[in-house]
Parts: C-alpha cells; structure tokens; sequence
C-alpha cells in the first residue's frame, strides 16, 4: 500500500503558520533589540551627564598637586553611601594625586582612553561584586590664571541593577508577546485555511453525490475562485464524456439484446414447429429446420465473434506485430472477396495507387480494417453507384469513397457507435451495424487518424492516416 500524500489543507496550514510566526517573531525580536539598545543608551547617556558634571566640578589647585570636587552630599545625594550611590575617581595624568568617592575606599576606576575628551563606556565588577557600567575620559584642566594644564583622567561608575531589571522585564514581555504571536498565527492560519477550503469542501460535496444515476447532473461554476473554476469546467466535461459513454453502453446492450432476441426466438419457433410435426408424425423432410436453424446459429456465432473483437481491440487485448506493410497490396487482396458482390450490384469501382506505398503497422489488423471499410462501402451503395479507392504515397493516407442517398450529415457521430443502423427498424439481417465500430476500435489500437465527411452530391468517405513511424505520430 502506496503511503498517503500529505494533506494539501495541512501543508498550507503549516506553511502559513510557519511564515505567519516567522515574520511576527522577527518583528517582535527586532523590537525587542531596538528597546533594548535605546534603554542602554539612555542609561549611558544619564551617566555621561554626571561625569559632566563632575568634569565641571572638579578644580586644580597648588600647581597640579591638588585636585577638589565640589560636590555637597545635600545638593548630590546620589553620590552619599547606598546601593544605588555613583563611583567616580578623579586622578593626575602621571598619578601623582587621587580622588575617588568614599563608596570605592581604596579601590580605582580603571582609566579607559589617554586621549582628551574621548569618552570610552564598558562594563565591569563594582568592588562591592555587582555588575557595573562605567565611563571614562581625560581632560586638560589648569589653575585659574595659569598657563599650564594637567591631563586629569575622570572614572565615573554605577551599578546595572536597575537597567538590567528593565532589561528583564522587556525580556520576559518579548518572550510573552512572542507566545501570543505564536499562538495567534496558528490560530488565523488554521482559520483562513478553513475558509480558504470552503469552496473546495463544497467542491467535494457535490463529488460525492455524483453516481451513475446522476450523470447528468454538472457542478456548479458560478462563484468559483479563478483556481476552481477551470478545475469544475474539466470536471463537468469529463461527466458529459461519461454521460454520453453510459448512454451508449445503456444502448450497446439493449441492441445486443435485441440482436440476440430476435435468432434466439426464431430458433425456439423452430424447434417447437418441428418438435410439433415430429411428435405428430407429420414430418417428412426436417432439412429445412436444420437449414433454418444452422442459419441462425451461424449468425449468432458472427454476433458474438464479431462484439469479441470489439471488446478485445477496444481493450488493447489484441495482440500487434508491427512491421513495415504494402498498403497496397493490403487494398488489393481486402477486395477479392467483394469483388463478387460489387458487379452483382453493378457498382462502379475505381482504385487510385502508386506502385507501394509502405507504412508501420500490423497487417493482420490492418487487413480486416480496410476489409471492414470495403464490406461497407459495397453492402451501402446502392446499386450502380460508385466506389472509389485512393492512396496518397506522401502522406500515407488511404481515402475510401462510396456514393450513398441515405446518410445525412448529423448521422456521422452514430457511424462507429455499435450496433447503430440508419434503418430503425433493422430490417437488413444480414448486418450488425458493428463494422464502422471496428474501425474506430482498429484505428485508436494501430494509432491511424481517420476522419469521416459527407460531400454535398451525397458521397461518403473515409479518410485514414497511417503513422509515418509507429510511436511518433
């Protein structure tokens, strides 16, 4: 057992939802990244202003020896001994003199540029174990008045407690909102499928009460999307294609029935007549019932044999050997068993052939299709008409032509139907009406185009074009 395809309704589903989670994931990811970076950098920036500000504070004195930060506990509280206090520390450039705030005891900042007014952020550990951000830079500062300046390096630090908690917390909503995202795609992908899916469930629906009994019943194509409505045209094409195939199976076993009933009664009468006459002893010559009757199955056995190789040809069950024949010499022995009947009818018979002409076929086949076109063409000309016979050696064609006053032209399309006659009341027992059914079966198994026309002047012909090689054409 073959291993189910996926379902198309769930792969749309996955994909939609996978794109759908992709994207809001990526956007929500990007937002997340942007809020981050802007909560740092608005950390970085609060923490540059006070090293301004202490850059602006601070003063030398006695020639570079001192160095004094005017900084007041009650108007700079953030500098006082707590959790959230602010380390600074304030060095000469040769570290002759230092000053850090109380909070750093006897620890240092590290100085991170020598280069004046660059200000260089990074992270590091606090003294007291806490994950800190400091920032650093050197300025050239000098006494009032005096030529000379020192390079004085500034250290300021603080704690990453509070950023790292807002960090978090747009962490943990990122991480929710991304949850919710998810969910939601899921949700509006497994929705829109589902109404995407609608027509096509309906689509379905109307599949399924679809049998042989309502083969005339055709879905309906208004209101379709574009993509369904080729689709329901195909469809209802195909059921019209098998409305017409089930209407003429319906009307192949009705005329095998009636075929076969109309021998088989005659062959009971028969018996029962002679069956009558033999038990009373009024019998004197039953010749003429075995005649009768031998007649009878005779033509019963032409029946059967006859829908036998409609069924086998029509089932590619025959058996091909293909292998380069005369068409020409096929015509000309097809007609030696009509030849007869032709001038018994007084029929004027012309054959237009090259010398050969040679296609890709089956012979045997081949031989009983042309002979099936003869026994027509003879058998449906009325007496002192034309028959004519013409092959065309370029395009492997052959045209079998024959004048007939009863065909009109909306009968064409019944010709290879089985069993269909011109004469309703099947009055010629000496036909089926299986002949034009055979060729049409021959010609699709030997892949031979054939075409079927009436002139005005009332001259039927069949028109068959052989394969220039088997297989291509």
């Amino acid at each position: 057992m073959s291993p189910r395809a996926p379902s198309l309704r769930r792969q749309l589903a996955l994909a939609l939802a996978g794109c759908l989670t992709g994207l809001c994931l990526a956007a929500n990811l990007a937002f997340y990244h942007y809020v981050k970076q802007l909560s740092i950098e608005e950390f970085d920036e609060a923490l540059q202003r006070d090293l301004e500000t202490i850059v602006a504070m601070t003063s030398v004195h006695d020639g570079g020896n001192r160095l004094e930060l005017d900084i007041h506990n009650h108007d700079h509280p953030e500098f006082q001994d707590h959790d959230e206090a602010k380390y600074y520390h304030i060095s000469h450039g040769d570290g002759r003199c230092h000053l850090r705030s109380r909070s750093l005891n006897e620890d240092s900042l590290p100085v991170l540029t020598e280069t004046h007014g660059e200000i260089v952020m990074q992270d590091l550990v606090l003294p007291d174990g806490r994950r800190g951000r400091v920032v650093s830079t050197r300025s050239h500062m000098g006494e009032e008045g005096a030529a000379v300046r020192h390079a004085i390096h500034f250290a300021l630090a603080i704690s990453r407690d509070s950023l790292d908690r807002i960090l978090r917390m747009q962490r943990w909503c990122a991480i929710g909102v991304g949850a919710v995202l998810i969910l939601a795609s899921v949700g509006i992908a497994l929705a829109l499928t589902k109404r995407s899916f609608r027509k096509i469930d309906h689509f379905s629906r109307h599949l399924r009460e679809i049998d042989f009994d309502s083969l005339g019943e055709r879905l309906p194509e208004e209101g379709l999307p574009v993509e369904l409505a080729p689709l329901a045209a195909r469809f209802n094409e195909a059921l019209a294609r098998l409305e017409r195939g089930a209407q003429r199976e319906i009307r192949f076993n009705a005329n095998v029935a009636h075929e076969l009933r109309t021998p088989v009664a005659e062959l009971r009468a028969i018996a029962e007549v002679g069956l009558e006459e033999c038990t009373a002893g009024e019998m004197e010559n039953p010749s003429g019932y075995f005649e009768d009757a031998g007649e009878l199955a005779h033509r019963m056995g032409r029946l059967v044999d006859t829908i036998s190789s409609l069924n086998r040809s029509g089932l590619g069950r025959e058996c091909l050997t293909i292998e380069q024949t005369d068409l020409v010499e096929v015509l000309r022995r097809a007609w030696k068993p009509h030849a007869a009947k032709a001038e018994e009818r007084r029929l004027a018979v012309s054959m237009d052939t090259p010398p050969r002409c040679l296609v890709e076929t089956d012979a045997s086949l081949g031989a009983a299709l042309v002979n099936n076109l003869m026994s027509n063409a003879v058998s449906h000309t009325p007496e002192g008409g034309v028959v004519s016979f013409r092959i065309d050696g370029e395009a492997l064609e052959l045209v079998v032509a024959n004048t007939n006053e009863d065909l009109e032209e909306r009968d064409l399309q019944h010709l290879v139907e089985p069993f269909w006659q011109k004469d309703a009341s099947r009055s010629d027992r000496t036909h089926f009406g299986i002949g034009m059914a055979l060729v049409d079966a021959y010609a699709r198994l030997l892949r031979i185009r054939y075409e079927l026309s009436l002139s005005e002047d009332g001259v039927f012909a069949v028109s068959l074009r052989f394969p220039a090689e088997w297989g291509r054409d």
